[in-house]
């Protein structure tokens, strides 16, 4: 059974939902633009397979009140957050943006990390050049504008407008092929959680615009999210990408970085948003992958 809690962190409150369990720490860390209902299924489904798992509000995100100044808090945010919710050395499961963000945590130190899983985190993986492409296409304001605007980011709402501001949120997914396969009920309660009151009369639908930038922003990141990063981990890690979307030379990249005998490479149809749209085959990779031998060395 899951339970709503508030992690207290030397650094301030974290909005998360513990979704019980016994077995192997997981913190699942959602995509910019998000929140925790985008890992909510895909919680679940871990906790009924052998997993403790925790999602949480990152920082300028959903309930969790703390402002994203820079992306770089994010990661210094994990240790802190491992402490408080006293474990030893999660396996981190993150997607989008999130899985640079975990890697970072990992490749920096902030937290002991006992494994990665990384869900469409390929554009990560390729050589820096083709880093430097994939991620500044969508960091171009010809695609970030629309792209948020089409996600409601920064939008107000007067409390007498939420409904239809939910409704038509969910009803979005029937008209958005990134959001195939996402329950409409999981669209409108992600929304529905990422509106907060904003001090004056409305309720403002986070994260804002400043706050993407920010997660996005590839100035001053070191070292650069490409596949030569990776070598400098030995922890196992689990690579989970939509089969429409990635190219053979995303699939010659994530062939390089898997090299090794304890990572692998998992292909999954989706488009976007893979863990509201596919949780059960999502944790069914992750058992495997931690059943097996290779996650164990």
């Amino acid at each position: 059974m899951s339970i709503e809690r508030t992690v207290e962190t030397s650094v301030g409150p974290f909005a998360a939902v513990d979704f019980g369990g016994s077995g192997p720490d997981v913190i699942l860390m959602h995509d910019m633009s998000s929140n925790l209902v985008a890992m909510r299924a895909l919680g679940e489904q871990l906790a009924g397979r052998g997993f403790h798992p925790v999602a949480l509000d990152l920082r300028g995100h959903g309930k969790t009140p703390l402002a994203l100044d820079s992306v770089a808090d994010v990661w210094h945010d994990m240790g802190p957050i491992v402490d408080a919710l006293n474990m030893p050395a999660p396996i981190l499961l993150a997607e989008g943006a999130a899985a640079w963000w975990a890697t970072m945590t990992a490749l920096r130190g902030c937290a002991p990390v006992s494994a990665l899983v990384l869900i469409t985190g390929y554009p990560f993986v390729a050589e820096e050049y083709r880093t430097r492409h994939l991620l500044g296409l969508f960091t171009s304001q010809d695609v970030r504008g629309p792209l948020l605007e089409r996600l409601l980011v920064g939008h107000r709402v007067a409390p007498a407008d939420v409904e239809p501001f939910l409704d038509g949120g969910a009803d979005a997914v029937n008209h958005d092929w990134l959001m195939s396969g996402v329950p409409a009920a999981s669209q409108r309660a992600l929304l529905e959680r990422a509106l907060v009151p904003d001090g004056r009369g409305m309720l403002l639908r986070r994260p804002e615009a400043p706050a993407v930038e920010v997660a996005t922003s590839l100035v001053g990141l070191d070292p650069f999210p490409s596949g030569e990063a990776f070598a400098h981990l030995s922890i196992p890690m689990l690579f989970i990408d939509p089969k429409p979307v990635v190219t053979d030379e995303d699939l010659l990249a994530l062939d390089a970085v898997t090299d090794r005998p304890n990572r692998e490479s998992v292909l999954v149809d989706a488009v976007g948003y893979v863990a509201m749209s596919r949780p059960q085959e999502l944790a069914e990779a992750v058992s495997d992958f931690f059943a097996g031998p290779g996650a164990r060395r």
